[in-house]
């Protein structure tokens, strides 16, 4: 006797037909779940269970087809509507309701019993491929999980167009998120003289059930910039359809040994680093502490360029001036010279914190970014008083981005900030919850505003205090007279940043010159 219980429902219409029918399936080598459904509140609580079979006798089905037929589909789409004749048959056929439909005959017991079986066996094999269906999709669910969460670029593509990649996949050819990708032929990524090649074995892939050899290949990331690579193409399937899934391993190349950089030299006390007869100046600017007891002191790294006509240019300027590579640069230069303040290299843990601003290379170089935490990681005491800030657009533009790195950067134990932030609602609170970020640093053009006011004015307050309530320790930049520092005194923000804290500090105070 089958193992498989098959789940039947006999319309009650006709004692005699419903007791031969009950005869026939218990004759079976199947086990028989029967149901009699006497009214139609009954049927419809009978295909709750998703019956295979359904019988119902042929005079109700001339009178009310339709109406069973719609019950069937809306409650159990799978099972099969047989009518139970005396002297008729029909082979089994799909009506435009998509419900499978057959006619049996009682008036021959050994062509019923046939008949039962060749039902039964069919709806057997029909809920197993069903079952196996399911399965397949929860594999699936799986295999895109793991590929979503691999640290290997991958991606999954069809017909020459990307379908979906992982976060790795999107930091390796420089995409800012995963729509961009999308909207990306995926041939624009191989170099022109091996597009034929790349075509061919991501077709034979897409056809196959046998994984490719790897292949080395000249990519091109979204900027044009050329890198070799292993690829692999992997027969997969996504969303129901058949795809390939592409392995990536981008290859170190040996470059020919260059003149030494300046930027990427050990930075050593009192040494010092010129950049065509120019000579950059570490300065750490002192903060107002508004919560001494609760909070330790905090430190701004922002170095400035002492030319060689001796006008020195201030961070901001230096920021507004760098191109492409020069950001990333600057806050690698900043970033060592914070790990080397004596705050931090004191043998004694001091309560003092350093806050470093770095750019939206962290989401678009992956290189850098590996060297960043890898720098991060080899110092993880000193980078405990670290705090990295972030500019809020670069937040919100590559936030996929940001839930894949953030939690990287927060393991070596630096503290997160996010920077030039001039606007609250609730979207932004949710994503800095999400992100775990620990301060936040107002745009200097709030606090600016205030100067020549009597009070602080109503949308600073009200950003000031919902930041405060989120439990977020508020930064404010820009103070520049006296009148503004009493007024931000009396917020409930945590910091107060601004050029007139230099004239209480002294004009040396916190620099050093390297």
């Amino acid at each position: 006797m089958s193992q498989h219980t098959v789940a039947c429902v006999i319309v009650h219409q006709n004692p005699a037909l419903s007791q031969i029918l009950e005869v026939a399936l218990r004759q079976t080598g199947f086990e028989i779940q029967l149901t009699y459904a006497k009214t139609w509140a009954e049927l419809e609580t009978s295909l709750a269970t998703a019956p295979a079979l359904v019988f119902c006798p042929s005079d109700l089905m001339q009178q009310r087809e339709g109406r069973l037929l719609e019950l069937i589909q809306q409650r159990s789409p799978d099972s099969i509507c047989v009518k139970v004749a005396q002297r008729h048959w029909e082979p089994l056929t799909t009506r435009v309701l998509a419900v499978e439909l057959c006619a049996i005959s009682v008036g021959d017991a050994d062509l019923l019993q046939q008949q039962i079986n060749y039902l039964l066996n069919y709806s057997t094999l029909k809920t197993r491929f069903r079952q196996c269906k399911h399965l397949l999709s929860i594999a699936e669910l799986r295999c895109q999980w793991l590929v979503d969460y691999a640290r290997e670029p991958v991606a999954f593509v069809a017909r020459g167009k990307h379908l979906h990649a992982n976060v790795a996949y999107l930091s390796l050819f420089g995409f800012s998120s995963e729509s961009e990708a999308l909207a990306t032929p995926l041939l624009s990524l191989i170099s022109t003289d091996e597009r034929q090649v790349f075509s061919t074995l991501c077709a034979n892939a897409e056809r196959s059930a046998c994984p490719s050899n790897r292949l080395l290949l000249t990519l091109k990331r979204f900027d044009k910039k050329p890198f070799r690579a292993e690829t692999r193409f992997i027969p997969s399937v996504f969303r129901g359809q058949r795809c390939v899934q592409l392995h990536v391993h981008a290859l170190v190349e040996s470059t020919p040994p260059a003149l030494a950089n300046p930027w990427d030299q050990p930075v050593a006390s009192q040494a010092k680093q010129t950049r065509a007869s120019q000579q950059l100046q570490a300065h750490f600017q002192e903060t107002l502490n508004l919560q001494t007891h609760t909070q330790p002191s905090l430190l701004i790294a922002e170095p400035n360029l002492l030319t060689a006509s001796g006008t020195s240019i201030s961070y901001r300027n230096l920021l507004a001036s760098a191109k492409q590579g020069g950001r990333f640069k600057l806050d690698w230069w900043t970033l060592r010279n914070a790990l080397l303040h004596p705050l931090l290299q004191s043998q004694h843990r001091s309560e003092h914190l350093i806050l470093i601003s770095v750019g939206d290379w962290i989401f678009k170089q992956a290189s850098q970014f590996k060297a960043l935490v890898k720098l991060l990681n080899s110092n993880q005491r000193l980078a405990s008083q670290l705090i990295l800030a972030i500019p809020m657009e670069a937040c919100l533009t590559y936030s996929v981005l940001a839930r894949q790195l953030f939690p990287t950067l927060k393991r070596s134990g630096v503290r997160l900030a996010l920077d030039q932030v001039n606007t609250v609602n609730a979207t932004l609170l949710a994503q800095i919850k999400q992100l775990k970020l620990d301060f936040i640093r107002l745009a200097p053009e709030l606090a600016q505003a205030i100067v020549g006011q009597q009070t602080v004015s109503q949308p600073l307050h009200h950003l000031i205090q919902t930041f405060a309530q989120a439990n977020l320790l508020v930064i404010i930049d820009g103070v520049r007279d006296i009148n503004s520092l009493n007024l931000l005194c009396l917020t409930s923000a945590t910091y107060l940043q601004g050029d007139i804290l230099n004239k209480f500090n002294g004009q040396n105070n916190g620099q050093t010159h390297l």
